[in-house]
């Protein structure tokens, strides 16, 4: 008996030890691949951003110069 359960601890053990690893593996993969995510979304929220704001000041500035071009036609 004693001998058969050395054995099986044998056994068992690497395959536990392997399962660990998988699981490890699988974990730390999975959570690159979340930060990978993440990081490509708070980029592409940057990117929205910026564009957002760059119609914003193109807005402004068409606005401002439609009213200068208004100004000059009306003082003239």
């Amino acid at each position: 008996m004693i001998i058969l359960s050395l054995s099986f601890s044998r056994l068992v053990l690497p395959i536990d030890i392997q399962a660990v690893n998988l699981k490890s593996a699988v974990f730390a993969c999975s959570f690159t691949t979340n930060l990978a995510a993440i990081d490509e979304s708070r980029d592409y929220q940057r990117m929205v951003r910026m564009l957002a704001m760059s119609r914003v000041s193109l807005f402004r500035q068409r606005n401002s110069l439609d009213s200068l071009v208004l100004h000059h036609y009306i003082t003239f």
